[in-house]
């Protein structure tokens, strides 16, 4: 009953929308008819998820960013019974937060898409460098954008544009030599479901999404510095996105997957495909353009696009119904604007997890200090083992539907 008032709530905003468009003031009464309506549809929702959660005996629901459930792998399992065979200890212990999990049970999950992977680099990892026309020089950690001088310093975004006409040179020192355990896990969970289901896997490494984001972020840097950061910082990703693709195939021996994708900078021929499959869906969405402050005539923010499309990924390769999204809880925002951009063509089912502790007990790894990262050992005596060459990391899979 609730999804039946979402969705006359959905009917009713986009109405209201086309009526604000008339200049000329003629559908005034039925602007203001819509207007109860909504907020009667939207106090009937609530009393509704009110009376729900009140009705389950000694029980509490936790809901995250109104997404996703906290459950356990357990529950999600008896919805999905080949997760059964699901080895990770981890998965089986800690909490996960699920969406859409019960729409699965029903579904040949042979033929669905699981999507997820880490993030290229995280805290501490990647160092800017910023040096002025008087040779004055600024530091910034480009992940989470702080200035190495204060926390109430500018940060790197606004510093690259206020002070463009100023900045002579922009260099990186690449402080990532090893993969953490949460990288470890963020691709080994993905990976082992995909594995248990017999489903096709799609692995984002978002190199190109870091370097977009370098790029709208120094739009005002002369043309020649702009042009030197941008490639010194792409030989930093493509190096950092070799030790990815490694595991990757370090794992593919471990878990046997059918059919799979990696997706990155210098798999043009999908990146290709990728872009072109999602221009649809962003050119013809409101919704995509106001969530992602997109475009289409100059491509702006198209980073933030990469993030929310490329869970669809595996609708727009192989034409994949069922979509399960396997991350951290951080990536919840861009589930949901996913769901919506898409709505109607493909069920987006989400198995998300809570992020690992550093060592210092307070940061996640990701966000930890680089002495308080906690690193994944190989237990390989040549320190990697597969297939990998340098041929397989241009493209891997299938491109085209199944």
């Amino acid at each position: 009953m609730i999804s039946e008032l979402q969705e006359r709530l959905f009917q009713v905003n986009d109405s209201i929308l086309k009526l604000k468009k008339d200049k000329h003031g003629w559908h005034v009464p039925e602007l203001h008819r819509l207007r109860g309506e909504k907020k009667s549809i939207a106090d009937s929702i609530q009393v509704k998820k009110r009376d729900f959660f009140e009705s389950l005996p000694q029980k509490y629901v936790v809901v995250y960013k109104n997404t996703l459930t906290a459950d356990t792998f357990e529950n999600v399992s008896a919805f999905i019974p080949a997760l059964r065979n699901v080895r990770c200890e981890r998965l089986w212990k800690m909490p996960v937060f699920t969406r859409n999990v019960e729409k699965l049970s029903d579904c040949d999950l042979s033929k669905a898409g699981v999507v997820g992977g880490p993030c290229l680099f995280g805290t501490d990892e990647v160092i800017v460098i910023v040096t002025h026309s008087n040779n004055e020089k600024y530091c910034f950690d480009f992940n989470t954008g702080r200035n190495h001088q204060g926390n109430n310093a500018e940060c790197m975004g606004s510093h690259l544009l206020n002070f463009g006409e100023k900045i002579t040179d922009v260099s990186f020192v690449n402080r990532k030599k090893r993969i953490t355990l949460q990288e470890y896990e963020s691709l080994a969970y993905p990976m082992e479901i995909a594995s248990a289901l017999n489903a096709s896997f799609l692995y984002p490494i978002p190199d190109m999404s870091y370097r977009k984001y370098l790029e709208s972020v120094a739009e005002n840097l002369r043309h020649d510095v702009r042009i030197r950061a941008v490639e010194r910082f792409s030989l930093i990703t493509g190096k950092i996105a070799d030790m990815h693709i490694e595991l990757f195939y370090e794992l593919l021996q471990k878990y046997k997957i059918r059919r799979y994708l990696l997706l990155h900078e210098r798999n043009k021929e999908a990146l290709d495909f990728f872009y072109n499959s999602r221009r649809r869906f962003f050119n013809d969405s409101r919704f995509a353009r106001r969530k992602a402050g997109f475009s289409a005539k100059t491509g702006k923010n198209e980073s933030v696009c990469d993030y929310i499309s490329v869970l669809a990924a595996p609708y727009y390769f192989w034409g994949t119904k069922h979509i399960i999204q396997c991350d951290v809880t951080d990536e919840t925002d861009s589930m949901s604007k996913c769901a919506k951009i898409h709505k109607n063509e493909f069920v987006l089912a989400g198995i998300m997890y809570p992020e690992i502790l550093s060592k210092n007990g307070v940061d996640v790894i990701f966000n930890a200090p680089e002495e308080y990262k906690i690193y994944y050992e190989k237990v390989t005596e040549n320190n990697f083992v597969g297939s990998f060459s340098p041929d397989s990391r241009i493209f891997t899979g299938e491109l085209s539907r199944a």
